[in-house]
Parts: structure tokens; sequence; C-alpha cells
């Protein structure tokens, strides 16, 4: 007789795993943050020598490019979010998004004026706002909760490293190989990002395909406790609601977090529009030499996993408002390294290695704070959400605050560097990361109260007596 495992898909096992679902989904986050600022150093030339626009109006047009691919992804991540929630699975929906993000890419690379130009970059943030909103959504789904932190910790090295490496890589691409050959990358990069989405086997499916050989309850069974799984699909208790989305903004909780998402993405952006030509014009910095100096930003973010599992220990409200006040402080001082000298220069480097911290140590718990807060919500109003739940619909909130973050931070920090100067620009940096700790403090894990950290400190006191 023969066994039932033989008719399981190909490499079931892996494909239905949660470390290579994750991996994929890290893989999406590099590739997207990679992308985003692959072409950012061809604009120029895609402008001028392409589009016909004249020198003059080469700055205003570039930055209408990077502006539209945020305004895509800000007005889009709610409907996806909610359109995700209300489909039987996540693949689907991923792979519609990287399919438009192919074609947007294609779009770009053949476009030859600037009406195609801005159609390019703006379904491409549309785009992003599908591989955010819906693959966050699939993290979440194929890891148990405590998983949640250190597993997204994966995915924030991910966004730092693209985040870098794509206006780094796109740079010295396009001058040794010329503009087509940053598309190859681009294509073939989203090509392999394609195929490892066919790839994925959904929890949901896999206990599907287990139960219908019989193996439910083998050793092979998906990760996702069995509780998370079903709970959605048992509850059969209609709930009377205006609107779901109206349940995620009354929650003090989801807007500490929708808050702290957009200061860092003010902070983060803000940093990369400025600090490149500050260090050419400060320390006579080649483009090269401008852009290995933000790794030292980036290095930080490869420890997040380890800042995920942190998490385990320690309540995330002060991981996150104690991220706020080192970035502030470090922003604040950037104002000083100003003069062409090592010691500046080491100071610099610091200071953006502390920032670099804050950074991952932010995001990191504010992705498990929102799976959180929102079975939280689930769980008071059974069916809220619908049957898949309200996960895809807290990330699409999640991706619209960051991406309305990347909007406003080159716009303002951009325009206060050149009318104030670079030192007002980090003091701006560093007070909008001061006054974010407030709400991360009070609200991160529900309101804070005296008698919560009074309860805290004399439930420590008891553990810590003989």
């Amino acid at each position: 007789m023969s066994k039932p495992t033989k008719t399981l898909p190909v490499l079931f096992d892996l494909r239905s795993s949660s470390r290579f679902i994750v991996f994929c989904i890290s893989t999406a986050v590099f590739t997207d943050t990679f992308l985003y600022g692959l072409v950012i150093p061809i604009f120029p030339y895609s402008l001028s020598g392409r589009a016909g626009i004249p020198e003059d109006q080469i700055q205003k047009w570039n930055s209408i490019l990077l502006g539209l691919f945020g305004i895509g992804s800000v007005i889009s991540s709610l409907f996806f979010g909610w359109l995700a929630d209300r489909m039987s699975g996540r693949q689907t929906p991923l792979l519609l998004g990287l399919t438009l993000f192919l074609a947007a890419t294609v779009l770009l690379w053949l476009s030859q004026s600037i009406v195609l130009l801005c159609l390019g970059r703006f379904f491409q943030g549309v785009s992003t706002a599908v591989v955010w909103t819906v693959g966050l959504a699939l993290l979440v789904d194929s890891v148990g909760p405590s998983e949640i932190a250190v597993q997204t910790g994966y995915t924030a090295a991910a966004l730092s490293v693209g985040f870098v490496a794509g206006p780094l890589v796109g740079g010295i691409v396009y001058d040794k190989l010329g503009y087509d050959a940053v598309f190859i990358i681009a294509i073939a990069l989203l090509v392999v990002d394609i195929l490892l989405r066919v790839s994925i086997i959904e929890k949901r499916a896999a206990r599907t395909i287990l139960a219908e050989h019989g193996l439910e309850d083998d050793v092979r069974r998906p990760l996702l406790p069995r509780e998370v799984a079903d709970s959605r699909s048992t509850q059969d208790t209609p709930v009377v609601q205006a609107s779901p989305m109206l349940a995620l903004f009354k929650s003090v909780r989801i807007n500490a977090s929708l808050i702290s998402t957009l200061i860092q993405g003010i902070t983060v952006t803000a940093l990369e529009a400025t600090l490149t030509v500050h260090v050419k014009s400060t320390f006579n910095y080649t483009p090269t030499q401008a852009s290995l100096v933000f790794l030292s930003f980036v290095i930080p973010s490869l420890f997040a996993p380890l800042i995920g599992k942190l998490c385990d220990y320690v309540d995330k409200r002060y991981i996150v408002s104690g991220s706020f006040i080192l970035g502030g402080i470090a922003y604040t001082l950037m104002q000083i390294p100003t003069d062409n000298s090592k010691a500046s220069q080491v100071f610099l480097i610091i200071l953006l290695v502390l920032s670099g911290l804050a950074f991952p140590s932010t995001l990191t718990p504010i992705v498990a704070e929102i799976f959180e807060t929102v079975e939280g919500i689930e769980k008071s109003k059974p069916g809220i959400f619908g049957p898949m739940g309200g996960s895809a619909q807290g990330y699409g909130l999640f991706n619209g605050a960051y991406a309305l973050g990347t909007i406003i931070g080159p716009l303002a920090g951009g325009f206060i560097k050149y009318k104030i100067s670079w030192g007002a620009m980090s003091i701006f940096l560093g007070i909008i990361s001061f006054i974010a700790s407030f709400p991360a403090l009070l609200f991160i894990g529900g309101r804070l109260s005296i008698g919560k950290l009074l309860s805290r400190e004399s439930s420590a006191s008891r553990h810590a007596s003989p």
C-alpha cells in the first residue's frame, strides 16, 4: 500500500514551512525597497535624455517622480488591506502586486514621455502597497504570535539593506553598464520574486492538503497554532459595525503605532534626502563615498531579529519610546560635525549608527503591536473583520503611514536644509523623534497608568525578593 505522502506537492515540507515563508516575504520587502532606490540615480537622464525635460526643470520633476511613488502607496494601502482580508488567500493578491510592479518597471524602462514616467512611478507605489500590506499579513498568518516580533525583524533588516543598496547599485551599474542594465537587474529580481511567491504553500492551504491525505496530525503539519488558524472560522457571532476600519482608528494602540511609523518614515527619508549632499559639501566625499556613509545607518538593522527577541522580555512601549529618545539625541547632535576633520567624520558615523539602531527598534515592535491589537479587537468583537481577520487592514494602515512619511520627509528635510541649514534640519528630526516618544510610551501595549507602573514595580519586587 503506497503512502499518501507520495502525492503531496513537490517540496511540500519546505514550501509550507514558516521559515521559507518568512524568507520569501523578507525577499519581497528587500526587492521592493531595493527597486525603489535603484532607479533614482537614472531619473535625471530619463527626464532630460528620454522625456525631453529642460535642465532647469529636472529637479522639480525628479521630486515629483519621488513623490508619486509615495502617493500611489498611500492611497492604495487601505484598499488592498481591505481586499486582502476578504479573499480566501494571500498569495493571489501578492502575485497581482508583483506583476503590477513588473509592468510598472517595464513602463519606466521604455518611457520616453513625462506622462508615462509619472504613470510608471505611481503604479510602482501602488504595487508596493500590495507587497507590504499583504506580505506582512501572510507573515503573521504563518508564525505563532510569540514569534511575530522576531520574524518581522528579518523584514526590517531586509528593508534597511534594500533601502541603501538600491541607489548605490543603481548609480554604479548606470555608470559602468548603462541605462538598460539597471532595468534588466530590476526585472530579473522581480521574476525571482514572483517565482518565490508561486512556490509558497500558505498555512491554510497546507492544512487542507494534509487533511485530504489523512496527515493532519503528521509531524509536518504547518507551525501555525491551530487556535490561531481556526479561531476565525469557528466564530459565528454576528457583529453590527459600521466599518471595521473605524474600529482600528478608534484604538489608541493603533494610532500610537501609526504615529510612530509616520515619524520613522519622515526621519529616515529626510536623512536620505540630505545626508549625501551634506557629506559631499562638508567632507568633499565622492557620490560613492557618500552612499557608503549611509551603510553605518543600515548595519544596526541587521540586529533587528534580536530586537524582536527582546520584545519577549521588555515591554514594547519602553523599546519604542526609548528608541525615539535615542534617535532624537543622535539626530540633534548631528548638527555638531560640520568641519572637514577626521573627528567630525567619525562622530557623524557614530551618530548614524545610533540613529540606525533606533529604526529597527521602532518598526519591529510596531509590526507585532499591530497584530496584537487587531487580534484583541477581534476577540472582543468576534467576526468584525470577517473570516480572514483584519491583519491586512492593520498593515494597510501601517504601510500608508510609512508611505506618507516618505512623502513628507524629503520635502521637509530638503526645505529646511536648503532654506536654513543642516543643523536646523537635524534639530527638526530630533524634535519630532522626542515628541513621538510620548504617544509610544503612553499607548503602545495599552494605556499606561500610574497604577500599572506601580503594580509592575511591586510585581518585580516580589519576584526579586528571596
